[in-house]
């Protein structure tokens, strides 16, 4: 009788543990940490594991950056920020959007952009506001082109 008392009590005892929510978390690497079969990187921020580093880095390394404000890889400017599943079904596809550099959206088309009266700053990889007539370009894309 008290090994089924036992027994039963473990039962009840195991119920009663909840999973831990940010387990699953915990088990993927961040930007840089080190990666591998059993150990993944968080896709959730697009990170891959770099087969020839075994370091988790941006999944579409050629298209993205990471972020470390935002704690993910972002879409460069001219990028693609949306990514279907399936091509073939139309607008109605199901896609995933990554976000952009700061500064720059993710239009219909599905690729990042400067919004009117930003450039691309190529240094900063993101959207700076167009400089007012008066103020010294470096680089035409820097000047107000409407008051030239």
């Amino acid at each position: 009788m008290r090994l089924i008392v036992t027994g039963i009590f473990t039962i009840i005892g195991l119920i009663w543990i909840a999973p831990d929510p940010t387990y699953s978390q915990k088990l993927r690497s961040n930007y840089d940490e080190p990666c591998n079969k059993t150990v993944r990187c968080k896709s959730q921020a697009w990170l891959a594991c770099d087969p020839e580093t075994d370091r988790c880095h941006c999944a579409k390394s050629d298209e993205m950056i990471y972020d470390p404000m935002r704690a993910k890889c972002v879409s460069l400017i001219g990028e693609r920020c949306k990514f279907g599943f399936d091509e073939d079904e139309g607008p109605e596809a199901w896609f995933q959007r990554a976000d952009c550099v700061p500064g720059a959206v993710c239009g219909p088309s599905g690729i990042c952009s400067c919004p009117e009266g930003f450039y691309e700053d190529l240094i900063n990889n993101q959207c700076a506001k167009v400089k007012e007539n008066g103020v010294t370009c470096e680089s035409k894309n820097e000047c107000n082109q409407n008051k030239l």
